[in-house]
């Protein structure tokens, strides 16, 4: 199927920006480089994009999930993505600030910040959210204060654990790469084969085509993180300005709002939004980002860079709620 084709790395430039010099931190910013595993560059490339995809497929699929559910239950209509967005930060939080846990296992690590967490929380949702769910105010006082909360909780309940660095570690990170990225493309296999035969039906063709486009976001925000971030608007000595995230987030929102409006409301128009750009566009990151940036460099400049995200965003979506 079409849909599997979705984990093919398709950016192989991006061996040559794997990895630069990383940042002290606690919590450590997102697309901040692990220190080296010692594998070839292109190994290194290899099991981060296998990871990311299958993660980012596990994102998208609980995205949808918990918002049918939300959706069904009716609960808090007035904040949409709240309830994605706060438990995906939640997760950030607690992943990013685990002590040790980066250097134990760098695969996993990006494949749970980048991969699942990533796709799970969804910015574009949210920025679009605002301009037309009718509760704007309500939309940007929980989208600005509940992400940030959750965040601060998963980061303290992440100070109690620590990992240690062994060999075996580095091995088992390697491991869960091969076993998760095999169980997601399975996954979709089955449940896709499950919908073909009509055995059963709890999950729809726009669900599995959204969960299979999903890596083609994560990879592609994954990929403008190493480009651009801490590389343009940073001064060497503070490498600061997230770019990458920024763009990504922009990106997204300009194809979301031109998908809502002229996109006709097909199939493949709503697959292209939940996956791709609800995978390229993330609230998780953009939260352990300002947080990094207001504990690390300067207050002033995470306001600077948390504003900027969510005003020009919401500038660029005013011509599609017109």
């Amino acid at each position: 199927m079409e849909i599997f084709f979705c984990f093919k790395v398709h950016a192989t430039i991006l061996v040559f920006y794997m990895y630069t010099d990383s940042m002290e931190s606690l919590p450590r910013m997102v697309d901040d480089t692990p220190p080296k595993p010692k594998e070839k560059p292109l190994m290194v490339f290899l099991y981060n994009a296998f990871a990311i995809s299958a993660f980012a497929t596990a994102g998208v699929a609980a995205r949808i999930a918990l918002l049918n559910a939300v959706e069904d239950e009716n609960f808090f209509p007035q904040a949409s993505t709240i309830s994605v967005n706060f438990i995906g930060s939640f997760t950030m939080g607690l992943i990013v600030c685990l002590p040790g846990f980066d250097i134990a296992y760098p695969y996993m690590y990006t494949a749970l910040t980048v991969g699942f967490c990533g796709s799970f929380t969804t910015f574009s949702s949210w920025i679009y959210a605002i301009m037309h769910n009718g509760s704007a105010l309500i939309e940007v006082a929980t989208g600005f204060t509940m992400p940030f909360a959750a965040f601060a909780l998963g980061s303290d309940i992440a100070q109690n654990v620590t990992f240690d660095v062994s060999p075996k570690s580095i091995a088992l990170d390697k491991v869960l790469v091969y076993v998760t990225s095999l169980a997601a493309v399975l996954t979709l296999v089955l449940l896709g084969a499950s919908n073909s035969t009509g055995s059963t039906k709890p999950i729809t063709d726009t669900d599995l085509i959204s969960c299979g486009l999903g890596p083609i976001g994560a990879l592609t925000r994954w990929g403008l993180g190493l480009l651009l971030n801490n590389r343009i608007m940073a001064s060497p000595e503070r490498r600061t300005f997230r770019l990458g995230t920024l763009s990504s987030n922009v990106v997204a929102v300009i194809v979301t709002g031109a998908l809502q409006k002229y996109g006709g409301g097909t199939q493949w128009t709503t697959c292209v939004i939940v996956g791709i750009c609800g995978s390229l566009s993330t609230v998780s990151s953009w939260v352990a980002d300002t947080v990094s940036i207001y504990e690390k460099v300067s207050k002033k400049w995470a306001y600077f860079y948390c504003g900027i995200s969510v005003s020009l965003c919401v500038v660029i979506m005013i011509p599609f709620a017109q």
